[in-house]
This record gives C-alpha cells, structure tokens and sequence, in this order.
C-alpha cells in the first residue's frame, strides 16, 4: 500500500447555457473515460447554483481518480468543462491508502 492523493470530480451533465442536459449520460461517461483515463463513475444527482443565481438539478457524474498527479487533474477538468459545456466542476481531495494488487 502506498499513501497517495484520491481525487474526486463532481461533473454535472445539464449544458451551462441551456440549463438542461443535452449530451446522454453514457456518452458523457464515455466522454470522462476518454479524458481522464482509468477511474470509477458513478451516477448521482447533483444540485447546483450557477453565477447567475439560477438554481439547477441535474445528472452529475462522481469520477474518482486514484494514481494520478493534481496538475494533470487540473488538465482534466479544463477539457471536460470545454467537452461538456460545464461552468463549473466540484473536485475534492483526500489522501489515502492505495495499492494495486
């Protein structure tokens, strides 16, 4: 076991502009693999404020990510906000136990 970084990314699925989801959910997650590379996803409901005030529901996909480095989790989430047509994503940090066996 080594200690290391988890990260996860809260990625809501309703388009920033249009406030509704317009990419499906499996090509969304399809989407996340093709970016980020090897992770763990998982569908949830996601409430959210936008910049405007405007308050949404919407899909969110949790996407946890073990064995990677911040500055390419930072990379990942640039490319999926432009993807995705996100305003925002939620990443979350912890430091863990983690071994592949």
């Amino acid at each position: 076991m080594e200690k290391l970084n988890k990260f996860n990314l809260y990625v809501g699925l309703n388009d920033k502009d249009l406030k509704y989801q317009t990419i499906p959910t499996e090509q969304a997650k399809n989407i996340v693999n093709n970016v980020c590379g090897d992770c763990s996803i998982q569908e949830i409901t996601g409430y959210y404020t936008h910049e405007n005030g405007e308050k949404v529901k919407e899909n969110t996909l949790k996407v946890e990510l073990l064995f990677k480095e911040f500055e390419d989790v930072k990379l990942y989430v640039t490319d999926l906000k432009r993807i995705l047509n996100q305003e925002k994503i939620a990443v979350s940090q912890e430091v863990t136990m983690s071994a592949l066996m």
